[in-house]
């Protein structure tokens, strides 16, 4: 099973800009780190590489922007951290268009550096290579010609693109700015990707460019208190083209396994078909998790997909559940459903629901009533 996991932001969220990028991307086995948000973002990265026990990954900067680089420099500087590689650009292939660009370069210099004084290999990727990390694999792609002006030097020469091709998922920094234009140059046909630069980068021509070529889902990076129009711009140019987008707010995870990819956003569950053929590691519910997901244990909306994703669990499955006993335990109460009493309720629900869930509805109806104080 491949999963990608999406670090989100939330409303209660404090400490700075919520943008840029990370993406958590791992086989099981093999762990890649694909940019690090800045501030607020990289901390919540960082916090989560730590309690996952994620000490050895790799590590991919797309460009040399603050809001793509910072947790990645941040897991370097880390002495907990034991990173197997850093992948990056060589910073003498990115075009000198502008003052601030050279600057930019010499900041990706450094960060190699300190890479490289912790012993960390650093990979320079070019256009064409190709990436494997066990069942990890992409392809790298990016253009040469760099534009004038440091925005447009990078979403068009600097800022790698990723694309997975056995899970039919694109993603990269903040380039292109013409991502269709790119895709289909490469005989790339992503089923899911990243709209590149906080959303803005997917006008209405490359939005459509994108549904002809297959694209059922996007996503971008940004969730902000005050979404500006060109926040909106790329995501909104690809919804009216049809393709489903996805934002940051709250977590967002995608598994891979048996040929399909599964997105979960919301407990919903959005599917397409890939060609990666590895078995899930997932289960189904049971009393004993539906009961720790009832005491709050896994926390709740999105945070509790990623909890019980991380468990080893199928969030819905296991909310399904939950949400059956808690309807149960009340229909028991008002008296709308009856189940009996005492053992012959809870051999029945038994018989219903699985082994232990008599009780655990019983221990919930008794919450209700007050006689304990957690089922």
């Amino acid at each position: 099973m491949i999963r990608i996991h999406i670090p989100g932001f939330y409303s209660t969220d404090s400490g700075g800009p919520r943008w840029g990028d990370a993406q958590i991307i791992d086989d099981g086995t093999n762990y890649l780190v694909i940019d690090g948000y800045c501030e607020i973002g990289t901390t919540r990265l960082i916090k989560r590489l730590k309690m996952r026990q994620i000490r050895n990954p790799y590590l991919l900067i797309t460009h040399a922007h603050w809001d793509h680089y910072c947790g990645i420099r941040k897991i370097i500087r880390d002495e907990w951290f034991k990173p197997k590689g850093l992948y990056c650009q060589d910073p003498n292939s990115i075009g000198d268009v502008s003052g601030t660009v050279r600057g930019e370069k010499q900041t990706l210099r450094n960060i190699i550096s300190e890479a490289k004084a912790r012993g960390i290999p650093v990979k320079y990727l070019k256009d064409g290579d190709r990436v494997q990390l066990g069942e990890i694999d992409f392809f790298i792609y990016r253009k040469t010609e760099p534009y004038e002006g440091n925005n447009e030097a990078y979403l068009n020469d600097a800022s790698l693109c990723c694309w997975f091709h056995t899970l039919g998922y694109w993603t990269s920094g903040d380039g292109p700015m013409k991502i269709y234009d790119l895709c289909r140059a490469r005989g790339a046909k992503p089923k899911f990707f990243k709209i590149p630069h906080h959303g803005n980068n997917c006008p209405r021509l490359q939005a459509i460019g994108m549904k002809s070529l297959g694209a059922k889902y996007c996503w971008d990076n940004d969730y902000n208190t005050q979404i500006t129009e060109f926040l909106r711009y790329g995501r909104n140019r690809c919804i009216q083209a049809g393709i489903r987008y996805f934002g940051c707010h709250g977590d967002l995870n995608v598994i891979f396994f048996g040929g399909m990819a599964v997105i979960y956003k919301d407990f919903k569950k959005y599917t397409y078909k890939c060609s990666y053929q590895g078995k899930t590691a997932l289960r189904g519910a049971n009393a004993t998790i539906v009961r720790k997901t009832l005491r709050g244990i896994y926390g709740t909306a999105n945070t509790r997909i990623t909890k019980l994703i991380d468990a080893g669990f199928y969030p819905l499955a296991v909310q399904q559940k939950v949400d059956r006993v808690v309807e149960i335990a009340k229909g028991i109460k008002s008296g709308k459903l009856r189940y009996g009493s005492n053992e012959a309720r809870i051999a029945k629900i038994d018989k219903e629901l699985g082994k232990g869930y008599g009780q655990l509805v019983q221990d919930y109806i008794n919450v209700l009533y007050g006689i304990r104080k957690e089922v």
